[in-house]
């Protein structure tokens, strides 16, 4: 499918936002029913560009052939188209996706410090994005990118996962080599150039997340030893605690303490897999009233999708036409 068969048929409502090499827009189509439409835009040296492309169309076929609950729907899609000017090429992807309107984890824990988040909302949070990570991990996949970017909430209160960039379909025994994920959710394995288990890495990184929607900062800034408070929780632990707990004000529990002591170990073999946390954790058991704690991260949600308009109004994000 050529792009302009995927694209001349909508009609170009707003930019949502755009990364490095993304640019995500707001489209509709004649019914006025909206999409999003997400353009993945490389340049990139001849050398690099087989193994970018091979990235990129794992993306798309994990999305196409898998339908994992609690993620975003992608709709069609339009892989690899390139053009070559010298020594460089030029790859363009494009997916129509699901439009979630609302906001992601990042944008909405920003505003637990103006309001009292109930409790019950926080394990809900938590109880949700763990059970999308475990059926993901238990359909063999690894999602390696786990952040609050990455993770919408709607204006109903519902939680999905994006961006299968560096995702990828393992084996029990499978390993890797290299550095995947965004700082500062990067399990420390990965800086060793050795082979480590992605799943393991996968569980670190989901672990932070959990750290961060609970407590609404990150355990450190990277997880390396010449960072002082990683390196404090890994050497001197009860001393990261005590310095942790005066910093927010409260006293941390002992099951709290557990569980990130398990999951953000640096022996990542002894890491608790996903599927075993609820069952190992006791505090992950908790009954949460889920009515109530969607409908207040929902008006969270509701109140960011808010600021996003305001800001596309003040003309902070570029409106368009068409294709």
């Amino acid at each position: 499918m050529s792009q302009l068969a995927m694209l001349d048929k909508y009609t170009v409502c707003f930019r949502e936002g755009s990364g490095a090499d993304t640019f995500v827009f707001c489209v509709e189509n004649e019914q006025r029913n909206q999409f999003v439409v997400k353009i993945i835009s490389h340049k990139l040296p001849q050398d690099q560009h087989a193994f970018r492309l091979g990235q990129l169309n794992n993306e798309l076929n994990i999305l196409q052939e898998e339908s994992f609950p609690g993620t975003v729907k992608v709709y069609d899609v339009c892989p690899g188209e390139c053009t070559q000017t010298g020594q460089e090429t030029k790859i363009v992807h494009y997916l129509l996706m699901e439009k979630i309107d609302g906001g992601d984890l990042e944008n909405i824990t920003s505003l637990f410090g103006q309001t009292k988040i109930q409790e019950n909302t926080l394990h809900y949070l938590c109880q949700k994005v763990l059970h999308i990570f475990t059926e993901i991990h238990q359909r063999g996949y690894v999602h390696l990118d786990i952040k609050p970017d990455n993770i919408m909430v709607d204006l109903t209160g519902e939680v999905k996962v994006i961006d299968f960039g560096l995702a990828k379909k393992i084996d029990q025994s499978a390993s890797q080599v290299g550095v995947f994920g965004t700082i500062p959710q990067i399990a420390p394995e990965m800086y060793s150039d050795t082979c480590y288990n992605p799943q393991k890495a996968d569980v670190f990184s989901l672990g932070v997340l959990l750290f961060r929607i609970l407590f609404q900062c990150v355990p450190w800034r990277d997880s390396k030893e010449n960072d002082p408070n990683f390196a404090n929780f890994k050497t001197k632990n009860e001393l990261f605690w005590q310095t942790f707990s005066h910093k927010v004000g409260q006293t941390i529990k002992p099951e709290i303490k557990g569980f990130f002591n398990n999951v953000l170990g640096c022996d990542a073999d002894a890491r608790e897999p996903l599927n075993n946390w609820t069952t190992k954790f006791t505090w992950l058991q908790k009954v949460v009233d889920e009515e109530k704690a969607r409908a207040e991260i929902g008006s969270m949600a509701q109140l960011v999708s808010m600021m996003k308009m305001n800001a596309r109004q003040k003309g902070l994000f570029e409106v368009s036409g068409s294709f």
